[in-house]
């Protein structure tokens, strides 16, 4: 079952985006390697919700997007495919995390599909 385990905003100035977070959510960032890309701590991790991220606004990234995790990354995009999805960006690895992939609904939505990186 795939379930909502990461959001991704996307900015054209994140400075900005970041520092208003920080001011009205408390949030805390962390640069993810040398990408535009910054990890969002929301909170407490024995509450309820999920962290996310704060990205460059792209043309493929210009709404926010969920990233769903699911196990079998490979089978989910076949899936994608064969039910009216088309697949914007194919999978990928990102070293230490997992494999990524993303989609569009048949309503045009982006979403995220991330399968952990085996412990």
């Amino acid at each position: 079952m795939g379930s909502i385990v990461h959001f991704e905003l996307p900015t054209e100035d994140p400075t900005k985006s970041l520092e208003f977070y920080k001011k009205v959510l408390d949030w805390k960032f962390n640069q993810f390697g040398d990408k535009s890309y910054w990890l969002a701590d929301t909170g407490n991790n024995s509450d309820n919700g999920i962290n996310g991220a704060v990205t460059i606004k792209e043309s493929l990234f210009k709404n926010p997007v969920i990233v769903m995790q699911v196990d079998d990354i490979k089978a989910t995009v076949i899936k994608v495919e064969e039910y009216g999805g088309v697949v914007v960006s194919p999978i990928n690895e990102i070293p230490n995390v997992g494999l990524v992939a993303y989609f569009k609904d048949p309503d045009q939505n982006v979403i995220g599909l991330i399968q952990d990186q085996p412990k």
